[in-house]
């Protein structure tokens, strides 16, 4: 995705989380076909892993979760385990993701997500 500011500037991602804190980015929609893992994309994007959040669905005690994290990161289960106070936590299965994002695996986003699912927007590294 491509990152667009307000005031109409451009780019394919910030260097760090701290530069899009209180600026208001507009999202473009890339279709990205048959492209699913991060490496995938990266290599369609022609971006770096660190370029990229990723989505990851959970059931938390039954109840689906949106996790989002940098590319380049892997989502430690126990710290959000921990950070919902859930009795248990599962990466969602296929049918979970598609009812909840209206998507396949590997093609969940954080827009709009459906039928409560929460996303959690926090930059753990």
């Amino acid at each position: 995705m491509r990152l667009r500011s307000k005031s109409g500037e451009s780019r394919d991602c910030p260097a760090t989380e701290r530069e899009i804190v209180g600026t208001a980015l507009d999202v473009e929609e890339v279709n990205t076909p048959d492209v699913r893992t991060i490496e995938e994309v990266c290599g369609f994007l022609k971006v770096a892993p660190d370029a990229i959040v990723k989505t990851l669905i959970f059931s938390a005690d039954d109840a689906p979760v949106a996790v989002l994290i940098r590319g380049d990161h892997e989502v430690n289960e126990i710290k959000v385990k921990n950070f919902l106070r859930c009795n248990t936590l599962e990466l969602a299965d296929d049918a979970l993701i598609r009812k909840v994002t209206g998507s396949p695996r590997g093609f969940a986003a954080p827009l709009e997500p459906r039928h409560g699912s929460s996303p959690i927007i926090r930059f753990w590294g």
